[in-house]
């Protein structure tokens, strides 16, 4: 199989990225992967609900709501801050399960990953590292993935990550030209976030992944 037009490498100010290794027209293919890791992010699956850590974070949202602290189809956005940090809590506790089951080699390219909310490179966790590299899929699962996860984020990205099957299977493409060189970018948000304000949409990143987005687009919009 030849291998894909895009080279992992470092990026000035950026961490790594991905490079396009040649001229890319909309709708080529640039990468296509699948999950070494996948974590059930469902609270009432049988494993979360055996887990006294998810168990106990999960009945004080339960409270919260009850009470009419906190309204469960609301934004993520306008949730309180103690409800943020219990659903971060329970995924910690998911991705702990998922990676202790994970062969050596599997765990290896987990810890490999960035970790956002860690102090330094020494405080990583499986939990932080799916925070910030998990990308969401139909199924209910957050998915890791060793080469689609270094690609960087912009609000009018070069590029979009589809769906190719029920196990997290994903492609990348480019939806405008791409020359060779030019870093592939895709949009974290999915989209979720288009025709949003640009504060709007940076609250977003800050809280997730914990960067104040500078993308052309964010730019143009905060001179207006």
């Amino acid at each position: 199989m030849a291998a894909y037009p895009m080279k992992i490498t470092s990026i000035a100010g950026r961490g790594l990225g991905v490079l396009s290794t040649r001229y890319l027209k909309p709708g080529q293919l640039i990468l296509q992967e699948i999950p070494f890791a996948r974590v059930n992010k469902d609270a009432g699956s049988p494993e979360s609900r055996a887990n006294p850590k998810v168990s106990k974070l999960m009945a004080r949202v339960v409270e919260l709501a009850s009470s009419g602290q906190f309204d469960p189809r609301s934004e993520y956005g306008s949730w309180p801050s103690e409800v943020v940090h219990c659903f971060e809590g329970v995924l910690e506790a998911q991705a702990d399960m998922v990676f202790e089951g994970c062969s050596s080699d599997r765990q290896e390219k987990w810890m490999e990953l960035s970790d956002v909310h860690a102090a330094d490179e020494k405080h990583k966790t499986p939990g932080g590292i799916l925070r910030t590299n998990g990308v969401d899929d139909a199924e209910g699962h957050a998915n890791l993935y060793s080469q689609m996860s270094r690609m960087n984020h912009s609000c009018a990205p070069n590029a979009v990550r589809v769906s190719t099957s029920d196990s997290g299977g994903v492609a990348v493409v480019s939806r405008k030209q791409i020359d060779e060189g030019e870093e592939v970018l895709i949009n974290y948000m999915d989209g979720a976030d288009d025709g949003k304000p640009v504060d709007q949409r940076r609250k977003h990143l800050m809280q997730q992944y914990h960067f104040h987005c500078t993308c052309p687009l964010c730019m143009a919009q905060e001179k207006k």
